[in-house]
């Protein structure tokens, strides 16, 4: 796919189509990294989030959710309930 390169004030840009965002999961505000590898080919990457535990509880659902298991013994180690 071949895009153009724009001019927006002070520097330039591009539009990303819509199947690319979708496919990547990006999404307007994301942060995104952007290089140069050793064949001098741009690279972009999504930045990793910096997820909280609040942020991972809040992904919890029923459907993801797995059943406690106990065990009588791990290791030397003997569990009561």
């Amino acid at each position: 796919m071949t895009v153009t390169l724009n001019k927006w004030g002070n520097s330039l840009g591009i539009r990303i189509p819509k199947h690319i965002v979708e496919q990547a999961n990006l999404a307007a505000g994301k942060e995104l990294i952007i290089s140069m590898n050793k064949k001098g080919q741009l690279v972009l990457e999504a930045k990793e989030e910096n997820l909280t535990l609040d942020d991972l509880i809040e992904g919890v659902t029923p459907q993801n959710r797995h059943d406690l298991h106990l065990s009588d013994e791990i290791g030397k180690e003997k569990w009561k309930y």
